[in-house]
């Protein structure tokens, strides 16, 4: 299907040849297509991973079996070659995700936006010599579990008159091309907007509940340990290290983090900033590591 269909599109009188030349001559150059995470996003943070039929809850739900499994990978790459049409229709609307979809054996890119409030992965198939030359749509919701490996995924179809198939995640995605940016419970990138979110509203413990490695939580856990607590670090962090955080996480979230060949360590640099910053990911969580 067309991504026209899923977006409106407003059809113009055609104007004399003369008229369109110059605003072609006028048009600014085009802007390219970015992602814009949000980690608020319950479906953007949480998609990436393998997925798995639930078959009792897809025939409670009464939908069809689109395909045993999905494979889904966030690498934050808009798909190259899309047509301009499509282009076009991508301009007026925000990306939270994109990456690369595996149905039935065969791998697609996607884009993950919002239309009509619901969630639609649209994904790209050849068309007219072009591999994203197509474009095909489908409505997602995601149902997160206190644990992750019990999320359920559900997916529909292009509107809202058809059912949807349960899915259950099965495993953690493997990193694409062995480096590219990928997700656990979330982007690298984020992971990263959630920190400056924190900052920003002046949470400190949550910041680092959140985002503080399982191993380091557990030595502040230790009622026979020096270190203290937890609530007396956030403290200290709020008096001593918050401004100087939050000036560094400003100057490193529009950059693209560069990952270790296991793709599970994100090290984000910027020439303006005093250090880098390096994230870990530990059991599909991102955590800060330095």
């Amino acid at each position: 299907m067309n991504l026209a269909s899923i977006v409106c599109v407003v059809a113009f009188p055609l104007a004399p040849l003369t008229v369109l030349l110059a605003q072609e001559r006028a048009d600014p150059p085009q802007t390219a297509l970015t992602v814009r995470p949000d980690p608020e996003n319950v479906v953007a943070s949480r998609i990436a991973g393998e997925w798995r039929l639930d078959a009792d809850l897809t025939l409670r739900l009464g939908a069809r079996d689109p395909g045993a499994s999905l494979v889904i990978r966030t690498t934050d790459q808009i798909p190259s070659g899309l047509p301009e049409t499509v282009r076009a229709q991508l301009q007026k609307l925000r990306i939270y995700a994109a990456g690369t979809i595996e149905l039935r054996k065969r791998e697609h890119p996607f884009v993950l936006l919002e239309r009509s409030g619901n969630m639609h992965l649209v994904w790209f198939r050849a068309r007219g010599g072009n591999p994203v030359g197509d474009a095909e749509s489908m409505i997602v919701a995601l149902a997160p579990a206190r644990d992750t490996a019990n999320d359920l995924l559900l997916v529909g179809g292009d509107f809202n008159n058809q059912p949807f198939t349960a899915f259950q995640r099965r495993a953690a995605a493997p990193p694409p091309g062995g480096g590219a940016v990928t997700a656990g419970a979330g982007s690298p990138i984020a992971a990263l907007a959630d920190i400056e979110r924190l900052l920003k509203a002046g949470k400190h413990l949550e910041l680092i509940q959140t985002y503080m490695t399982p191993a380091d939580k557990q030595r502040y856990s230790d009622p026979r340990g020096s270190r203290g607590t937890i609530e007396t670090l956030a403290e200290e962090f709020a008096q001593q290290k918050a401004v100087r955080t939050l000036s560094l996480v400003t100057k490193l979230k529009d950059t693209t983090p560069t990952l270790n060949e296991s793709g599970d360590e994100a090290t984000f640099a910027h020439p303006d900033a005093e250090r880098p910053m390096v994230l870990v990911r530990i059991d599909g969580r991102w955590y800060i590591k330095n």
